[in-house]
């Protein structure tokens, strides 16, 4: 790996890992120098749009990372909502871990940006929508029809991202715990007929 890519790398993860604590107005470019240790004027060399380029690049590192847990959690368990409680509880550790400052690194920007930058707006909602088909295709192999597992995906979306929002605000895992415990009980009764009969 080249020396300029190290620090190309090395400025979206600083990056990635702000906006995801401090959110896009509250994470200056001063502040990504310091936690990359690479020169300022790399930013621009690299991002020629300057802040609104790198955090760009750094919502699509953050959603490429929570879509390979999401897959690696639905790999490792037995079905999704075995899934879901995997992923949960390596939340709730990171939270614990960072003070309950560390959201998602999708929605603090999504819910700063989605009205002032069209470009971060369309990168947000693509990340999303593809956490979303993870989910769904996962729900459908367990026999659900399409049309059941695309909504029942997007209520876990919504849900999990307001019991997020919640566990940080309380600084308290609980709304997130049991979020996904009422969760899987909604999974797990969910199953039509035509799956069981596949049993």
């Amino acid at each position: 790996m080249s020396k300029g890519a190290t620090s190309r790398e090395r400025m979206v993860t600083a990056a990635a890992q702000l906006l995801r604590r401090q959110g896009y107005h509250g994470t200056g470019l001063n502040q990504i120098v310091e936690e990359s240790h690479t020169p300022k004027g790399s930013i621009y060399h690299y991002f020629p749009g300057g802040k609104e380029d790198l955090a760009a690049e750094a919502i699509r590192m953050g959603g490429s990372v929570v879509e390979a847990e999401i897959a690696d959690a639905l790999a490792g368990s037995s079905n999704v909502a075995e899934a879901l409680t995997r992923v949960a509880a390596r939340v709730i550790e990171d939270l614990k871990a960072s003070g309950f400052q560390d959201g998602c690194p999708l929605s603090m920007v999504a819910l700063e940006t989605s009205a002032l930058s069209s470009k971060l707006q369309q990168i947000c909602s693509a990340a999303f929508a593809s956490l979303h088909d993870v989910i769904a295709r996962s729900l459908e192999k367990e026999g659900r029809s399409t049309e059941e597992s695309r909504a029942l995906a997007n209520l876990i979306l919504c849900a999990y991202e307001g019991a997020l929002l919640l566990t940080r605000t309380h600084q308290d895992p609980w709304p997130l715990e049991l979020t996904v415990a009422t969760l899987r009980q909604l999974i797990d009764g969910s199953t039509g007929q035509e799956a069981r009969s596949l049993e």
